[in-house]
């Protein structure tokens, strides 16, 4: 997976806003890909997933060399939920399910970019 979508650790400004009717709901995200994201959450805000859970609607916001992106997501499952190394945290994965062309491309951007930065930054340690 970490070839065919790219998977990257994220910065540390990214997060997945999740859209219901009453309400959103903000997990910090640890890596992301093409295909989905990583993210952390606590025990009460991990309660209201389930896994295979499919959800509609959501924004990833990426915030990269303080230029904030935001992705929307039509939908998306809950393909994973791992007790995080925190005590009361967990790591949950999601799935991307739909997404318009738009902002896949917006998203494939994002990543090369991060690369882009991962390897600039690599080669001025070894410098």
């Amino acid at each position: 997976q970490h070839r065919r979508d790219f998977r990257i650790q994220a910065p540390d400004m990214a997060e997945l806003v999740l859209h219901s009717e009453s309400h959103e709901i903000r997990l910090a995200v640890d890596d992301l890909s093409l295909g989905g994201v990583l993210c952390h959450c606590t025990a009460p805000v991990r309660a209201r997933f389930l896994l295979g859970m499919i959800l509609e609607g959501a924004d990833l916001l990426v915030t990269l060399d303080g230029v904030s992106c935001i992705v929307a997501v039509d939908r998306l499952a809950v393909r994973r939920i791992d007790k995080g190394s925190l005590a009361k945290h967990y790591d949950v994965a999601f799935e991307f399910l739909a997404i318009k062309n738009e902002f896949r491309k917006r998203l494939t951007k994002i990543i090369y970019d991060m690369q882009r930065r991962f390897l600039r930054d690599r080669l001025q340690e070894k410098s």
